[in-house]
């Protein structure tokens, strides 16, 4: 039975889950805390672990989906008429369930936008899908997107989005809110080994608001109105106090020492990508 769809604040990743960074029991423990800390939004990906991530996440939500906002991907290249019902419902069947929520195009695939959005149109309307969206669009990318027959359907924008990456406050934030698309922003930390933790502003913030820089990392994302933080459900940090995040508001003071060491784009700047 399909639900009303709301997105968390925060939702829970499973690259590092698929990618086998640890066992699935304990993957699987940290997406059920997730879930019972308010994390209702799960991002996963055929993807991650050729598959194992939609595998372990499929195993919550046998007992859970009716709590979740599934999102998940496709890989751009199977974006068409031929494979994307093969690649969804494969999808389907790694996640026990009859619908993805939210289905991404992982990146742009050059030339073949407009046949990957009917591709998505049509999942959409036979229900294995609630919705579709995008990752990695730029301005560009997204006015384009949106010139084409169905693209005013696109519900999500995925894009890299953190202090130190600040690249879609370039027109880009503003340009996703008047159409309607909600942002996701991947890498909250700063990539791999997450390096924005160890930034001596955040550490100095975060005494301050009695805290962990992380907490301060995701308050900075979630000042942005329509915006979801992914966090690996392998964070270091318990996801209860992560959750906190929500409800900690940084001062004109915090924001003015981060924009001091990290500074707002006054230029387009390129989206930083995941590698």
């Amino acid at each position: 039975m399909k639900k009303s769809l709301t997105f968390s604040a925060l939702a829970a990743g499973t690259k590092a889950a698929g990618d086998g960074r640890y066992p699935e029991k304990q993957a699987m423990a940290a997406l059920h805390s997730a879930i019972d800390c308010g994390i209702t939004t799960i991002d996963t990906s055929a993807l991650y672990g050729q598959g194992r991530a939609e595998r372990m996440t499929g195993k919550v939500m046998a007992t859970r989906r009716q709590e979740v906002c599934l999102v998940s991907e496709v890989v751009s290249g199977a974006a068409n008429r031929w494979l994307s019902r093969r690649f969804c419902q494969a999808s389907l069947k790694r996640l026990q369930t009859d619908h993805i929520d939210f289905y991404i195009l992982h990146r742009r695939y050059p030339g073949l936008l407009a046949s990957a959005v009917r591709s998505l149109e049509r999942l959409r309307q036979e229900g294995l899908i609630g919705g579709w969206d995008v990752a990695d669009f730029d301005v560009r990318d997204i006015k384009q997107l949106l010139a084409l027959p169905g693209g005013e359907n696109c519900r999500i924008n995925k894009v890299m989005y953190h202090c130190a990456a600040r690249g879609p406050e370039y027109r880009l934030l503003d340009q996703c809110r008047q159409a309607g698309i909600h942002l996701m922003a991947y890498s909250p930390f700063g990539g791999a080994g997450d390096p924005l933790l160890s930034a001596p502003v955040l550490e100095i913030i975060a005494r301050d608001h009695r805290c962990q820089p992380a907490e301060i990392a995701l308050a900075w994302i979630l000042r942005q109105p329509g915006m979801t933080a992914i966090i690996e459900a392998d964070s270091p940090v318990h996801p209860g106090r992560l959750a906190r995040a929500k409800t900690l508001g940084l001062t004109a003071a915090d924001l003015a020492a981060i924009n001091g060491v990290f500074p707002p784009p006054v230029i387009r700047q390129p989206l930083s990508r995941q590698q």
